[in-house]
């Protein structure tokens, strides 16, 4: 738009989604979740992974470690794709484990019914840091 013209967004059709902008030149529509995530969506959510679906744009969004946080999340999930061969050396010295705390809660409440917040609270960091012990014996027994 030129300064000084109407600025004035009208929404048509789609349901509201499709904008026309410039004076009814320029027709805009978001693309879908899926397709063009934001870094909550595919890296706390996972909503690429539980739908199937490979993006064809993740944004990065805030995290607080910075570039290099942003770097690891795409790393963990194979999509960052310009590291060099000698990154991932089998001579590293670094543990992953699986610490799917929210199936074992899910399980408990199963088996006992609902519980109280705090009481999943509790629960799910005593499971957590006795997963991470277990983790941590086996890497040390490794080394």
């Amino acid at each position: 738009m030129q300064e000084g013209e109407d600025t004035v967004v009208l929404s048509v059709e789609e349901g509201g989604r499709l904008i026309w902008l410039a004076d009814h030149s320029l027709k805009v529509l978001p693309l879908p979740v899926l397709v063009a995530v934001n870094g909550h969506a595919a890296f706390l959510q996972h909503l690429p992974e539980r739908h199937v679906v490979e993006p064809y744009v993740v944004h990065a969004t805030y995290n607080r470690f910075g570039l290099e946080g942003k770097q690891m999340r795409f790393r963990e999930l194979n999509w960052w794709l310009v590291d060099t061969d000698d990154y991932n050396t089998t001579d590293s010295k670094f543990m992953t484990y699986d610490n799917n705390v929210a199936n074992f809660i899910r399980g408990l409440e199963q088996s006992q019914g609902p519980m109280v917040l705090l009481k999943k609270h509790l629960l799910g960091a005593a499971y957590q840091i006795a997963a991470l012990r277990d983790a941590l014996a086996v890497a040390w027994s490794e080394i």
